[in-house]
């Protein structure tokens, strides 16, 4: 069976019985279910089913949440109008090659995990609900094996305490212009923007410094390949 065929089975048993998921979970569930398969490939299996409007995560939302103690982040796939504060599985691991697992299949080779990320995870998203018709079909960089440093396009140390304004050259880049409505889902606050943000007139986008964790200290605004606007602790 292919991986991709593997991945649909197991997301479809988790959106029938309405569970909240992370690819951790398909991924760890294919290997013990299925055959190995890397965390990387299952996440980027996930992220294309749910952004080409696939039926099987109709009535599903997405957003970013902080597992292994806060570490790092992940994206959680969770029925609508559901509270991602009651998935409580943030601190699993994700199974290694010791790890109990179904047999790979002949015509499918066992792969290697995943070698770990290059660089700390950076992206983070809001948990605010977006309608999926605003998402685009490009990759979404916000699973922490993914957004490695060859995905960062443009990087900028903000220091303020009381908002972030994106600077114009990164808004540029997105093809935003004055006065237009800012699309939220691609500016991957860890709290919810509330909506109505506009850019200005010198192409920024102001959003309040309590919408990004990290603290009161500055602030790096990251641009990545994903025309994702993603922050990080300076």
């Amino acid at each position: 069976m292919s991986a991709s065929k593997e991945v649909r089975k197991v997301v479809e048993e988790f959106t029938g019985g309405q569970k909240m998921f992370t690819s951790v979970d398909v991924a760890n569930t294919v290997k013990r279910t299925y055959s190995w398969r890397r965390n990387r490939d299952v996440a980027a299996e996930l992220r294309n089913l749910f952004s080409t409007g696939d039926s099987l995560f109709d009535g599903y939302d997405r957003c970013v949440i902080a597992v292994d103690g806060g570490a790092k982040n992940a994206t959680l796939y969770l029925p609508c109008g559901s509270d991602p504060d009651d998935y409580k599985e943030r601190d699993q691991r994700a199974d290694r090659p010791n790890a109990k697992a179904a047999p790979v299949q002949s015509q499918a080779p066992a792969q290697q995990p995943a070698s770990p990320a290059k660089a700390r995870a950076v992206a983070s998203g809001s948990i605010k609900r977006v309608p999926r018709s605003m998402m685009t079909q490009q990759t979404d960089q916000s699973d922490i094996a993914d957004v490695l440093a060859t995905n960062i396009v443009m990087t900028k140390v903000i220091k303020t305490k009381e908002r972030i304004k994106i600077p114009g050259e990164m808004i540029r880049k997105l093809g935003w212009m004055p006065g237009q409505p800012a699309d939220l889902s691609r500016i991957k606050t860890h709290k919810a923007v509330a909506v109505g943000v506009v850019v200005s007139k010198d192409y920024r986008v102001s959003i309040p410094r309590k919408a990004v964790d990290f603290g009161s200290g500055p602030v790096k605004v990251i641009l990545t390949s994903a025309n994702d606007i993603v922050f990080d602790k300076a």
